[in-house]
């Protein structure tokens, strides 16, 4: 697999997509071109295509995705949205660029980091939480939380505003001086992960987080997200400190 153009391929792949989702019988023999911006990163595109060519999800002609890996039906989405590669605007179809770093980063969990497909839950949009992927053990428990972020620029500011979040302790968003990420911040404080991590595309950063009894949520920033099996190791202790 050395030497294959991902980059191109995932193009192309995109491009068939918005082709299918463009023809309709009073159109014009216009082509539009699919726009991916930021430009998608090689191990992101790799992963994306693995991802597909593996059978983890699939794209139908209408843009739907569909996937084992999804922890719900994307249609009991709470909000009416339809889990897609594209946007539903009639005649105006455009690139959830997002979708596709969320995709291929649950790929890569699976190729690259060695979770299992059974530990790898793919949230739909609108779900009710604000993260994308979760990650749990064999018996259930969640050991991380992953948000999707469209630019590199945007995990910065994320750390930032949940590392101040953090340690102030629980508020809410009508008295955070940061409340573009405060929803992370409270999925945090309600579902209690030992690790959050934020991708996008070419980037990512990962928080390894404690829950003391006082409300402030122990905060540190990595470099990535460990390992599955760094984390399995670990996650036995922190239940057993969490919930004594």
């Amino acid at each position: 697999m050395n030497g294959r153009p991902w980059e191109t391929e995932l193009e192309q792949f995109l491009q068939s997509k918005l082709d299918a989702l463009s023809v309709t019988p009073n159109q014009g023999i216009g082509r539009r071109t699919v726009r991916i911006f930021p430009p998608p990163a090689e191990d992101e595109a790799k992963y994306f295509m693995l991802g597909m060519e593996a059978g983890l999800f699939e794209v139908g002609q209408d843009g739907r995705i569909q996937s084992r890996l999804l922890a719900l039906p994307a249609e009991h989405s709470e909000t009416g949205e339809i889990f897609g590669l594209f946007t539903s605007e009639p005649g105006t179809p455009r690139l959830v660029r997002e979708r596709v770093v969320q995709l291929a980063a649950a790929a890569a969990l699976i190729f690259d980091r060695g979770w299992l497909e059974r530990q790898v839950q793919l949230l739909p949009s609108g779900a009710g939480d604000p993260v994308d992927i979760l990650l749990r053990s064999l018996t259930g428990k969640l050991l991380t939380a992953v948000a999707i972020k469209r630019t590199a620029p945007e995990l910065t500011k994320l750390d930032l505003d949940l590392s101040q979040c953090c340690r102030r302790g629980e508020h809410p968003i009508d008295n955070c001086g940061f409340p573009q990420n405060h929803r992370y911040f409270e999925y945090c404080v309600s579902h209690r992960p030992p690790y959050f991590w934020a991708v996008a595309p070419g980037a990512d950063v990962c928080f390894q987080l404690a829950y003391p009894l006082d409300g402030i949520i122990q905060i540190q920033t990595l470099s990535t997200l460990p390992r599955r099996s760094r984390i399995e190791l670990e996650h036995e202790s922190y239940w057993r400190e969490t919930e004594s």
